[in-house]
Protein backbone atom coordinates (compact mmCIF):
# COMPACT_ATOMS: atom_id res chain seq x y z
CA UNK A 1 0.00 0.00 0.00
CA UNK A 2 1.05 3.38 -1.19
CA UNK A 3 2.01 5.85 1.90
CA UNK A 4 0.02 9.30 1.23
CA UNK A 5 1.28 12.81 2.78
CA UNK A 6 -0.48 13.91 5.39
CA UNK A 7 -3.64 16.27 5.47
CA UNK A 8 -4.22 18.66 4.09
CA UNK A 9 -4.26 16.66 1.14
CA UNK A 10 -7.77 16.23 -0.19
CA UNK A 11 -8.92 12.47 -1.40
CA UNK A 12 -12.41 12.24 -4.03
CA UNK A 13 -13.65 9.35 -3.66
CA UNK A 14 -15.92 7.34 -6.25
CA UNK A 15 -18.71 4.84 -5.36
CA UNK A 16 -16.93 1.94 -5.68
CA UNK A 17 -15.25 2.45 -2.97
CA UNK A 18 -18.09 2.64 -0.61
CA UNK A 19 -19.63 -0.17 -2.24
CA UNK A 20 -16.07 -2.46 -1.35
CA UNK A 21 -15.92 -1.10 1.78
CA UNK A 22 -19.54 -1.80 2.75
CA UNK A 23 -20.36 -5.06 0.76
CA UNK A 24 -18.16 -7.93 2.60
CA UNK A 25 -18.83 -9.99 -0.56
CA UNK A 26 -17.27 -7.41 -3.19
CA UNK A 27 -13.86 -8.60 -4.56
CA UNK A 28 -12.09 -5.36 -3.41
CA UNK A 29 -13.65 -5.17 0.21
CA UNK A 30 -10.64 -6.38 1.87
CA UNK A 31 -8.83 -3.68 0.12
CA UNK A 32 -10.79 -0.94 0.65
CA UNK A 33 -11.26 -1.64 4.55
CA UNK A 34 -6.90 -1.48 4.30
CA UNK A 35 -7.08 1.43 2.32
CA UNK A 36 -9.87 3.26 4.82
CA UNK A 37 -6.99 3.58 7.08
CA UNK A 38 -5.39 6.05 5.44
CA UNK A 39 -7.99 7.50 3.36
CA UNK A 40 -10.22 8.55 6.44
CA UNK A 41 -6.92 10.51 7.85
CA UNK A 42 -7.72 12.97 5.28
CA UNK A 43 -10.36 15.35 4.01
CA UNK A 44 -12.21 13.05 1.90
CA UNK A 45 -14.56 14.45 -0.88
CA UNK A 46 -17.56 12.51 -1.09
CA UNK A 47 -19.52 13.50 -4.52
CA UNK A 48 -22.94 14.15 -3.59
CA UNK A 49 -24.27 11.62 -6.82
CA UNK A 50 -21.95 8.70 -5.25
CA UNK A 51 -24.55 8.25 -2.59
CA UNK A 52 -27.39 7.69 -5.34
CA UNK A 53 -25.52 5.21 -6.61
CA UNK A 54 -23.96 3.87 -2.85
CA UNK A 55 -26.83 4.66 -1.02
CA UNK A 56 -29.48 2.67 -3.03
CA UNK A 57 -32.59 0.45 -2.31
CA UNK A 58 -29.78 -2.82 -1.60
CA UNK A 59 -28.16 -1.09 1.14
CA UNK A 60 -31.22 0.24 2.60
CA UNK A 61 -32.18 -2.91 3.38
CA UNK A 62 -28.77 -4.14 4.84
CA UNK A 63 -28.39 -4.81 8.73
CA UNK A 64 -28.51 -1.67 10.67
CA UNK A 65 -24.90 -1.83 11.83
CA UNK A 66 -23.71 -0.86 8.36
CA UNK A 67 -26.01 1.81 8.18
CA UNK A 68 -24.91 2.85 11.77
CA UNK A 69 -21.51 2.78 10.64
CA UNK A 70 -21.78 5.01 7.63
CA UNK A 71 -23.55 7.65 9.85
CA UNK A 72 -20.19 7.39 12.38
CA UNK A 73 -17.78 8.23 9.16
CA UNK A 74 -19.89 10.97 8.52
CA UNK A 75 -19.95 12.86 11.58
CA UNK A 76 -16.62 11.82 12.67
CA UNK A 77 -14.47 12.08 9.36
CA UNK A 78 -13.54 14.54 7.31
CA UNK A 79 -15.87 14.48 4.85
CA UNK A 80 -17.09 17.08 2.74
CA UNK A 81 -20.20 16.25 0.19
CA UNK A 82 -19.85 18.07 -2.89
CA UNK A 83 -23.54 18.41 -5.00
CA UNK A 84 -23.60 18.08 -8.40
CA UNK A 85 -26.05 20.99 -8.84
CA UNK A 86 -22.75 23.49 -10.51
CA UNK A 87 -21.37 20.51 -12.88
CA UNK A 88 -24.59 19.16 -14.28
CA UNK A 89 -25.30 22.04 -16.83
CA UNK A 90 -25.26 20.14 -19.82
CA UNK A 91 -24.36 17.44 -18.44
CA UNK A 92 -26.90 15.39 -19.96
CA UNK A 93 -26.34 16.18 -23.38
CA UNK A 94 -22.70 15.30 -22.92
CA UNK A 95 -24.07 11.84 -21.84
CA UNK A 96 -25.67 11.47 -24.60
CA UNK A 97 -23.21 12.14 -27.36
CA UNK A 98 -19.98 10.32 -25.35
CA UNK A 99 -21.85 7.02 -25.61
CA UNK A 100 -23.20 6.95 -28.76
CA UNK A 101 -19.67 7.53 -30.10
CA UNK A 102 -17.19 6.06 -27.26
CA UNK A 103 -16.76 3.62 -24.61
CA UNK A 104 -19.56 3.55 -21.67
CA UNK A 105 -19.63 6.45 -19.21
CA UNK A 106 -21.86 6.81 -16.04
CA UNK A 107 -23.49 10.06 -16.02
CA UNK A 108 -21.60 9.93 -12.56
CA UNK A 109 -18.71 9.62 -13.68
CA UNK A 110 -19.10 12.46 -15.96
CA UNK A 111 -20.03 14.33 -13.14
CA UNK A 112 -16.94 13.32 -11.41
CA UNK A 113 -14.94 14.06 -14.17
CA UNK A 114 -16.25 17.61 -14.14
CA UNK A 115 -15.60 18.02 -10.74
CA UNK A 116 -11.53 17.27 -10.81
CA UNK A 117 -11.41 19.29 -13.79
CA UNK A 118 -13.24 22.12 -11.68
CA UNK A 119 -10.05 24.62 -10.32
CA UNK A 120 -11.78 25.98 -7.77
CA UNK A 121 -11.85 22.37 -5.77
CA UNK A 122 -8.30 21.47 -4.59
CA UNK A 123 -8.22 17.90 -5.35
CA UNK A 124 -5.02 15.84 -5.09
CA UNK A 125 -5.94 12.03 -4.91
CA UNK A 126 -9.07 9.89 -6.67
CA UNK A 127 -9.74 6.90 -5.12
CA UNK A 128 -11.49 4.52 -7.53
CA UNK A 129 -11.31 0.85 -8.72
CA UNK A 130 -12.60 2.24 -12.14
CA UNK A 131 -8.88 4.23 -13.05
CA UNK A 132 -9.32 4.06 -17.37
CA UNK A 133 -12.16 6.25 -17.09
CA UNK A 134 -10.59 9.17 -15.20
CA UNK A 135 -7.23 8.59 -16.25
CA UNK A 136 -6.77 11.48 -18.92
CA UNK A 137 -8.59 14.11 -16.63
CA UNK A 138 -6.57 13.09 -13.88
CA UNK A 139 -3.18 13.47 -15.53
CA UNK A 140 -4.72 17.00 -16.78
CA UNK A 141 -4.85 18.04 -13.52
CA UNK A 142 -2.19 16.44 -11.55
CA UNK A 143 -4.54 14.22 -9.33
CA UNK A 144 -3.31 10.99 -8.66
CA UNK A 145 -5.26 7.99 -9.35
CA UNK A 146 -5.49 5.30 -6.42
CA UNK A 147 -4.77 2.61 -5.24
CA UNK A 148 -1.87 2.54 -7.13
Amino acid sequence: MKIIEKYPKNIIVDTCFWIAYFEPTDNQHKNAREWSEVIFDYHVFCPFPTLYEFLNTRFSRKKNNQINEFDVLIKKKVISFIYDDDYRKNILNSYVDTNKYFSQFSLVDMIISRMIDDINLKIDYLFTYNSKDFIRICNKRNVELLPS
